[in-house]
């Protein structure tokens, strides 16, 4: 039987306290190995206290970085010793047979990984669900926050780069596929989580956004793919840009007819999302992925003209 690994990473985040509580049992059933790689310096000490059973690891934050998630992921994975290893983030409530499920998903599929389900929340209603499917199907969403490895494919895929601020998993989970492993839904795997404050997950969007960009940089081959199948991703950039064609306009009615187009493309836009995902707030926190590209193309042309030698980085 394959040893289990079951990896978090948290900085600042008191609610890893919930996780850790609904783990406990299922680690204890599998004798399962659960490790906390924490960057809050002691902040969350009193957390550790509370769970002698979770092995947590102090981590120092490299000089010059504010962000270190790739980081802190790769001290994880040297740390912990298990074939199958799975990253749970930090705040998100497994079910109750979420490891059950997701090991037995791991076990039953060569050159696989696999990603649960993530139930969004808002009190007792459903927001939205990442990755939601049927066994075996592609997922959809390329995300470290519910993810199931096997140790033996670090040695084709390699470790999270550490270039990257946000968006490594990302990275990570293309690698794998660029190598024919495949990341794919266990549906039983399910992580349940509430919905960020408003600001925080505006923070969320732009980072993401500017993310999206250096990714795209790394893996050129994608940029169509990645469009076809995410339209936003020019979408908005587009729309924030559209205001610079007041500039050429020479009459009152083109200004009408431009100002028109865009109240109505809003007005599409907002009951569009507002059906799919329930979310008042989406249309705004899209336009902030869109500037974060738009930011992101920025960086990359001054590093170009600051380093014209510089790449993929």
């Amino acid at each position: 039987m394959n040893s289990i690994s079951v990896l978090l990473i948290v900085k600042d985040e008191p609610a890893i306290e919930q996780t850790l509580t609904a783990l406990k049992i299922q680690i204890e059933k599998f004798a399962a190995e659960c490790l906390v790689v924490d960057a809050s310096q002691g902040r969350l000490s009193d957390i550790q206290k509370k769970n002698p059973w979770v092995r947590w690891v102090a981590f120092e934050q490299p000089p010059g970085r504010r962000f270190t998630i790739p980081h802190q992921r790769n001290l994880a994975l040297q740390m912990s010793a298990g074939d199958n290893v799975f990253f749970c983030d930090s705040g998100y409530i497994p079910s109750e047979n979420w490891l059950a499920s997701m090991n037995s998903a791991l076990n039953s599929r060569a050159n696989a990984i696999v990603g649960g389900p993530i139930i969004h929340r808002s009190g007792s209603k459903v927001i939205y669900t990442e990755n939601g499917g049927r066994d075996g199907e592609i997922a959809k969403i390329s995300t470290t926050a519910n993810l199931g490895l096997k140790r033996e494919i670090l040695s084709i895929t390699g470790s999270f780069d550490e270039n990257f601020d946000y968006g490594s998993d990302a990275d990570f989970i293309w690698r794998a596929a660029d190598n024919g492993i495949s990341h794919v839904i266990a549906s039983g795997g399910e992580l349940t989580v509430s919905m960020d404050s408003f600001k925080r997950d505006c923070k969320r969007f732009y980072r993401y956004g500017k993310a999206r960009v250096r990714i795209l940089r790394k893996h050129k081959k994608r940029i169509i793919p990645s469009i076809i199948s995410s339209p936003d991703l020019v979408l908005y950039p587009f729309l924030l840009l559209s205001p610079l064609a007041l500039f050429v306009f020479n009459s009152n009615v083109q200004i009408l007819v431009y100002a028109s187009s865009m109240v109505s493309v809003n007005i599409f836009l907002f009951i569009r999302n507002r059906k799919n995902y329930r979310d008042l707030a989406l249309i705004l926190k899209k336009y902030l992925y869109g500037m974060g590209m738009l930011i992101g193309i920025l960086n990359i042309f001054t590093e170009l003209l600051s380093n014209p030698t510089k790449k993929n980085q």
